[in-house]
């Protein structure tokens, strides 16, 4: 939808599902999302931080928080969507380094240098 916003500037909001939608379209898939500018006045379009410094990190706290949980992170003035793209096969996972065999370079001790060399297993 577009339409002017409150400072007279066109703007236009999307629907989620529209966007992932698209981005499912374009090869990407959505990891996570976050709604943004919640724990603001909504009337007022530029408010300034607080002076205070404990008081401006409870607000981003706040706002952190209130961005990445339902149903609040709905009501956000905007959105970031983190978008990755989609991979057609299972990626080899790396486990610890101590569930890995050490395998030897050129035959000798399994370090070298003091470098352990590690191989990919599939779980």
């Amino acid at each position: 939808m577009r339409y002017t916003n409150e400072l007279g500037t066109p703007a236009r909001a999307d629907d989620h599902d529209a966007l992932t939608g698209t981005a499912a379209a374009c090869g990407l898939r959505l990891e996570n999302w976050y709604g943004v500018r919640i724990a603001v006045d909504p009337d007022e379009t530029d408010p300034p931080p607080p002076s205070d410094p404990g008081e401006l990190a409870a607000l981003l706290g706040v706002g952190e928080r209130l961005g990445a949980t339902d149903p609040y992170r709905q009501l956000g003035q905007l959105a970031h969507l983190i978008l990755r793209k989609a991979s057609t096969h299972r990626p080899k996972q790396l486990t610890t380094p101590f569930d890995l065999p050490v395998r030897s370079a050129g035959g000798g001790h399994p370090r070298k240098n003091g470098e352990a060399l590690f191989s990919w297993r599939d779980p």
